[in-house]
């Protein structure tokens, strides 16, 4: 699918109040063209000594975030994860984000250190393969169970939410 077509289901899937099965099928498409992108910025992390987790954005959290933000479909960096957690401190950490940085021939870099997001703090880089983005997140310990707190309670609320 050409980026246009990827954003024409974007916005497809933010207004619809139902979705067809059709509609459904095209994006989890799009959701298995990250696999390729992702398993290859995995193996070349491996390389460089990083042990990284990957996963893949769901349908539902895609939907959501579309509906929620005013992000393109084509334009979401976070489709295809992945994540490192280290026992580091905020220099180390920096260190880590510049190894991968070189390892990757075009990136971009978050840090959401200096402007956390509902107290969230790591750093992703948002790393190009195959024309797909791969964000790969950096995170100390310390950040890593901040962010699981923040997502239970997100999850927490959205339940109780949906449930009134």
């Amino acid at each position: 699918m050409t980026k246009s077509q990827i954003n024409k289901l974007g916005e497809k899937l933010r207004k619809a109040f139902e979705l067809d099965t059709e509609t459904l099928w095209r994006l989890q498409q799009v959701r298995g063209s990250y696999d390729e992108p992702m398993l290859g910025a995995q193996t070349l992390l491996r390389e460089s000594v990083f042990e990284a987790t990957s996963r893949l954005k769901t349908t539902n959290t895609i939907i959501e975030k579309l509906r929620r933000e005013r992000t393109r479909l084509a334009e979401m960096q976070d489709i295809g994860g992945l994540r490192i957690v280290s026992e580091v401190d905020l220099t180390k950490q920096d260190e880590i984000v510049k190894r991968i940085v070189e390892v990757f021939p075009i990136t971009r870099v978050i840090d959401r250190r200096s402007r956390p997001t509902h107290g969230y703090r790591a750093v992703h880089v948002i790393a190009t393969l195959d024309e797909r983005l791969i964000e790969i997140q950096v995170r100390t310990q310390l950040q890593d169970l901040w962010a699981q707190a923040m997502e239970a309670r997100r999850r927490s609320v959205a339940r109780t939410w949906r449930a009134s």
